[in-house]
């Protein structure tokens, strides 16, 4: 066995110095003929420098597309999302213009309705001929001016009815394809549309400074129930504005009292969207480490992982997948520096194995707002991200939560 590990190196050593052997470069100019020497051990360093050479431009070449396809993907992202923003704000106007005239609508009715009844009250009903109902209320000669003045309101009233009649159309048509998409958007997350308005139609008004309840703070969201008829009314949000036309109720009839209830569930979805975790903690990131059954990186044997590990550049910034409050934030054994968020409906967001932390228990956070930077302490082989998405402190399947988010982006 040793004689041939001696042959072995004989006959490897015998090659690398046939292949490498020493050898003289002519250099041949216009008056003289230059020799330069070169060693075995010179064209071994050269050899080894145009390779390390073309690797480190393969390196670079590689990083650089790589880096141009992650800030190509983003800025499709940002343009997605905000030409979203914008489609919504469009939809959202044009409702609040129907829901508007159809006030203004119903307020004309209703005072028609109260003068036909002064009229009734104050004419003579005696003389009814061939007018219309309301003319032949007052009838006489001397009432021509008011006769033609109720036939003129006869008609714009069934103009309005009319109108009310497509606005009602056109109303429930948009709020129903909103509904659909907001519980659709809630199904792809495995949650129950109809449970999460059970929660915020009976969640607890909202304090004067716009914090929910330390004690409810977990099971339900932050803003009160909406609901037609009742004098609940949301808590004021940020960056809203326009003109105050009261809500006159007693304008309303049974079909318009529907539109309402419908556009407010649509609101309330809309909500309940809102605050759900959705976005994506990291960016660029790649998943290292899926949920579930796996094998566990450090001891080899199965094991169960209760969130996704997404890895992404170095220094890459950790941020909240919705807003919320910080409920945790500091160290843990298994997880390293972690941060917990609160976001109402019993969800909580978890981030784990930072290498710092930028927040602070209590700390009222917005969606997108940076929470800590990707690192590897606690439990790790290397920086990455473990995120959890838990449900009364029972942990889902997060990646639900991210492809939901990918499919709001992409409406």
């Amino acid at each position: 066995m040793r004689s041939k590990k001696i042959g072995f190196k004989k006959a490897f050593s015998t090659s690398l110095k046939r292949l490498f052997r020493a050898r003289n470069i002519i250099i041949i100019s216009e008056h003289k003929v230059d020799h330069l020497p070169l060693s075995g051990v010179m064209q071994i360093l050269l050899l080894a420098g145009t390779l390390g050479l073309f690797s480190g431009v393969s390196y670079i070449t590689g990083s650089y597309v790589a880096a141009k396809s992650v800030i190509r993907e983003k800025d499709r992202k940002i343009v997605s999302t905000t030409q979203e923003k914008v489609r919504i704000g469009e939809e959202m106007n044009l409702l609040k213009h129907d829901l508007v005239r159809l006030s203004q609508n119903s307020k004309e009715l209703s005072n028609y309705n109260k003068f036909i009844v002064d009229a009734d009250v104050k004419g003579d009903t005696r003389s009814l001929g061939a007018a219309s109902p309301a003319a032949q209320v007052l009838g006489g000669q001397d009432n021509i001016g008011m006769s033609e003045r109720i036939s003129y309101l006869e008609g714009r009233v069934r103009q309005v009815q009319d109108e009310n009649d497509q606005l009602v159309v056109a109303i429930r048509e948009r709020t129903d394809k909103k509904i659909s998409e907001f519980e659709d958007i809630i199904s792809m997350t495995g949650l129950s549309s109809e449970k999460l308005e059970h929660m915020a139609a009976t969640a607890p008004a909202a304090k004067a400074d716009g914090a929910p309840d330390a004690e409810t703070s977990r099971a339900v969201p932050a803003f009160p129930a909406v609901s037609a008829g009742k004098k609940d009314l949301r808590a004021h949000g940020e960056n809203e504005g326009g003109p105050f036309i009261p809500y006159d109720s007693d304008a309303l009839n049974d079909a318009d009292r529907d539109i309402i209830t419908n556009v407010d569930r649509m609101v309330l979805l809309h909500d309940i969207v809102t605050q759900l975790p959705l976005s994506q903690p990291i960016s660029g990131a790649q998943t290292t480490g899926p949920f579930g059954q796996r094998v566990d990186p450090i001891n080899g044997r199965w094991a169960i992982h209760p969130g996704v590990d997404l890895a992404g550049p170095t220094g890459s910034r950790i941020f909240a997948a919705s807003g919320g409050t910080v409920i945790t934030a500091g160290h843990r054994p298994a997880y390293g520096n972690v941060v917990d968020i609160d976001h109402g409906f019993g969800i909580v967001t978890r981030y784990a194995h930072m290498s710092k932390i930028v927040v602070k228990e209590g700390d009222v956070v917005r969606k997108g707002q940076q929470v800590g930077v990707q690192g590897s302490t606690g439990r790790s082989t290397g920086p990455h991200l473990h995120y959890e998405v838990r449900i009364n402190d029972r942990p889902v399947n997060p990646v639900k939560f991210l492809n939901a988010g990918e499919y709001v982006s992409e409406k």
